[in-house]
């Protein structure tokens, strides 16, 4: 094996990676269709027909309480379909931080897609797999194969031996000395005639693009959010009533039903633009824009701020904090300045 500056990406790995960017995208299709449907009529049968057979029959699982934890799981099959989808197109960029984040989160993401999706689940774990295999393992470390030895020829008594070396032509008149040929490597060669070398390019810190890819992951996961809650407002009015009568602030206020709909639609398109900025925030400080890193330095401000906020409400609304916080911090570090002011 021999190291190398660039090696060529071997197919194993181009298939891989694709495969894992494909089949993270059909299965955040698949849990949105699956969290449409899940409280059908024809779901819920089915659901309780499952827990009225063996080995669930004595286990107390309710219809209520199967459904919730069958929701729970679409949510973190998606949220970690969305993940690997982003990492996989970074692993296809020989990145070692994308490939191992990749295999962290095929663990959950291949439990919890056996609920929408086996077979997309098994094809991610499968992908995710080949990317530790010898030729990937080998692509992300630099390392060149070395081709296959030749044999060598066997010298044939025919072949002639090749000429002797031509003796230089004397130059007429007395003291002069003969002139070095351009290509003649004994002789010294001035640095002034050598061409510029090209200017390195900076390397990306790793404070950086672990800040990009926290905002991609985070940003991919509230715009999964975002979309069930839109889509669970049209399939499922009745939902939405529930929540109404269970709480009784609602009836205080004077809101009706249709406004806080109309009002859950408007937040949901809100946050999901807000992370739609966010991931295209981050591609342009993933290349180098400092006007892009001040404007998510401001925004992860803002969300974090707000999220704190809004714990005492829900309490998983503390990961968005310490997410937010980890962005800020590490977009505020030396090395990301350096490389966005360069």
């Amino acid at each position: 094996m021999t190291q190398s500056s660039a090696p060529a990406r071997p197919p194993q790995v181009t298939m891989a990676g694709w495969m894992t960017v494909g089949a993270s995208l059909f299965m955040l299709v698949n849990v949105f269709t699956y969290v449409s449907q899940l409280r059908t009529i024809e779901n819920r049968e089915a659901v309780a027909k499952t827990l009225s057979r063996d080995p669930l029959k004595g286990m107390g699982i309710d219809l209520e309480q199967a459904l919730s934890m069958l929701h729970g799981a679409s949510l973190v099959a998606g949220a970690c379909a969305a993940a690997t989808a982003i990492l996989g197109w970074f692993a296809l960029q020989r990145n070692h931080h994308a490939r191992i984040a990749l295999s962290v989160l095929v663990l959950p993401l291949f439990f919890t897609g056996l609920v929408a999706s086996p077979f997309l689940s098994s094809m991610i774990a499968v992908s995710v797999v080949l990317l530790w295999a010898r030729p990937a393992r080998d692509w992300f470390n630099g390392v060149t194969p070395e081709p296959p030895a030749r044999k060598p020829e066997q010298p044939s008594s025919s072949v002639t031996p090749p000429p002797p070396p031509e003796e230089p032509r004397a130059f007429e008149g007395f003291g002069q000395s003969q002139p070095t040929r351009p290509s003649d490597p004994t002789q010294p060669v001035s640095m002034q005639s050598m061409p510029p070398f090209p200017a390195a390019r900076p390397v990306r810190p790793g404070e950086l693009l672990q800040a990009c890819i926290i905002t991609w992951i985070m940003s991919g996961v509230v715009l999964l959010g975002m979309a069930i809650v839109v889509i669970g407002l049209f399939t499922t009015p009745d939902l939405l009533k529930d929540v109404y009568e269970s709480d009784s602030r609602f009836g205080e206020s004077g809101v009706s039903v249709s406004q806080l709909k109309v009002a859950s639609i408007v937040m949901a398109l809100v946050f999901s633009a807000w992370s739609a900025v966010a991931i295209v925030l981050a591609l342009f400080v993933f290349n180098g824009h400092n006007w892009a890193r001040i404007t998510l330095v401001v925004s992860g401000s803002v969300a974090g701020l707000l999220s704190l906020v809004l714990v005492i409400s829900s309490p998983v609304l503390l990961v968005v904090t310490a997410a937010c916080v980890a962005t800020v911090v590490l977009l505020l570090r030396p090395p990301s300045t350096q490389f966005c002011k360069r």
